[in-house]
């Protein structure tokens, strides 16, 4: 009796009747019919110890390895070698090699490998006749190629003159069986039935649970100095509040077979970047930004490669394939079943007053007896494209008492090095607070104006953006709407003895919440990967910035609140 016939016999004898009508003996084609059912909806594609377990609904090997709580690829290798060194074709030699070729397209936590990468590994065992890739594609499709591989198989012979054999060494000779199985394969494989069974497959797990076919994204970059793109994460963190069918990873070696690629063009190094002719149809490299044009190094914005090089966009702009507002912020509707609609708004059309004038929210005002606040660290704006802000603080500070923090405070107490621990203290102390952005380009609304809404303080604004497309009407002071510092400070004096005036700054909290941290951007860009439609970039350069140095940006700094902006 051949050995790969060892691993089917005399299991529980429920298994063991499962696996005669599995494999082609008629003694009950109803049994078989249902597992062709059931099998495409099951879970992630499954070690080799626990592939055959799964196939005859049984759960005793599943519950084993999850004891150990070892990632999927250490749980695919036995410590015992032996295991898998009596498959025929199989040496200690030929095992390791086998390592070494399974652990780079092994799939890793919470992923599961897409119908793609099956057909891949089938085409490759077809040309190569490989039997070390037959076995990853097991680890892979399994059931998928059992079922497509069913017609090649005879195991009437094997199952009549089983020896007794421990439930160990059941999966071993299962995979054992089609090593051999795939050598004999004729190079004339029927490629259109696997395609329709992966098809097939696919269909089922859509209608099973949701989308079971994982949509990968690669950070091809850093977000600045931090491996894991900030504090988005890996795996499915990012998508964990609305799609388990996308997935985050750093490892390049994924690139092939990544969906969207996303480059932090503020770290982007040219000579480190994959060329073009690599890109996929339907795979989508994003250009990924969260500073304005004035902060970009525009030059590199022009570079040949560059050109038509991005498919995509990821900015805080609003006409950005993905808005981006995580490391920003949002207001939102707190019931999102009403007419609310969250912001930022897509159209002026769509700007909502706050319903009942006469609907103040409970503000404590007991200790709020001071003016302005302004936190800031980069203490220069006044560059080219710069909004002077510094001119239009100090202008004001001749009519009003301003405190600066932050790293540009003059006093050590203030320099505030811990910035959420300076949050609670603003909140209580002062009733305004500068949300001065350091250029004034459209829809660059940054954190600075969402923590004041946050902290029970009212924000006042300067930059370039249409405010009233980002904040509830009436929470919010703009101080382009004023002539100059002196009449915007006797605004805020106002504000400091009418408790009254002051308090309708704060009705929209009846209606919004502030999301200091949205994750709404990881959603949006999930659910894009499930659209066919692709598109290019020719000119990246004139998308951001403009044709000219920076068209994007072109708003002058008001002379009448920051003067010549000369000290």
């Amino acid at each position: 009796m051949p050995s790969c016939c060892v691993a089917y016999c005399q299991s529980d004898s429920r298994c063991n009747d499962n696996l005669i009508s599995l494999f082609g003996v008629p003694k009950d084609q109803a049994l078989f019919e249902e597992w062709a059912k059931v099998i495409p909806i099951k879970r992630k594609p499954l070690n080799p110890k626990s592939l055959v377990c799964q196939l005859h609904f049984e759960e005793t090997c599943i519950k084993n390895s999850n004891k150990k709580k070892k990632s999927p690829i250490e749980n695919w290798f036995h410590s015992d070698t032996s295991f898998y060194t009596t498959c025929p074709g199989i040496n200690e030699e030929k095992f390791h090699e086998l390592k070494e070729f399974i652990f780079p397209c092994a799939y890793f936590e919470k992923e599961v490998w897409r119908s793609d990468d099956c057909l891949q590994l089938v085409t490759e065992v077809k040309q190569k006749r490989k039997d070390d890739l037959l076995f990853s594609c097991c680890s892979k499709c399994n059931t998928l190629l059992v079922k497509t591989l069913k017609p090649h198989l005879d195991f009437r012979r094997c199952i009549s003159s089983c020896p007794t054999v421990k439930l160990r060494w059941l999966a071993t000779g299962f995979v054992g069986a089609l090593l051999i199985v795939c050598y004999q394969l004729s190079a004339s494989f029927d490629q259109q039935l696997l395609t329709y069974n992966l098809e097939f497959l696919q269909g089922q797990h859509v209608q099973q649970h949701h989308r079971m076919t994982k949509f990968i994204i690669l950070y091809w970059t850093q977000y600045y100095h931090f491996p894991d793109f900030g504090n988005v994460g890996l795996g499915g963190k990012p998508f964990g509040t609305c799609d388990p069918g996308c997935m985050a990873t750093t490892d390049r070696n994924l690139l092939n077979q990544s969906d969207a690629i996303i480059f932090h063009f503020r770290t982007i190094n040219v000579s480190d970047m994959p060329p073009p002719a690599w890109r996929r149809p339907n795979q989508h490299f994003i250009f990924f930004e969260v500073e304005s044009p004035v902060h970009t190094y525009l030059p590199a914005l022009r570079w040949p490669l560059l050109k038509s090089y991005f498919n995509r966009t990821m900015t805080y702009r609003r006409d950005s394939d993905v808005v981006y507002l995580e490391t920003h912020g949002r207001v939102k509707c707190i019931n999102s079943l009403t007419s609310c609609l969250d912001f930022p708004l897509a159209f002026k059309s769509n700007i909502q007053n706050v319903d009942d004038p006469t609907d103040h929210f409970p503000i404590n005002l007991t200790l709020k007896n001071r003016t302005a606040a302004w936190f800031v660290s980069n203490c220069h704006s006044d560059g080219v494209g710069g909004s002077r802000r510094e001119f239009l603080v100090r202008n004001i500070s001749q009519f009003i008492p301003v405190d600066i923090y932050g790293g540009c405070a003059t006093e050590e107490s203030k320099k505030c090095p811990y910035r959420p621990a300076c949050n609670p203290m603003l909140s209580q102390y002062y009733r305004f607070y500068f949300c001065f952005e350091n250029s004034l380009c459209p829809d660059y609304v940054t954190e600075k104006c969402y923590r004041p809404l946050a902290f029970d303080m009212v924000p006042v604004v300067y930059g370039g953006s249409d405010y009233s497309l980002y904040f509830p009407a009436g929470s919010y002071i703009n101080a382009m709407d004023f002539d100059s510092p002196e009449s915007l400070a006797n605004y805020l004096k106002k504000l400091m003895t009418d408790d009254e005036l002051y308090l309708t700054y704060f009705r929209w909290r009846r209606k919004y919440f502030v999301d200091l941290a949205p994750k709404d951007s990881w959603c949006q860009l999930c659910q894009m990967l499930r659209d066919s439609e692709t598109k290019t970039y020719a000119d990246i350069g004139a998308w951001w910035s403009g044709e000219s140095i920076n068209q994007t940006c072109s708003l002058s700094p008001s002379k009448s609140l920051v003067g010549t902006g000369k000290s």
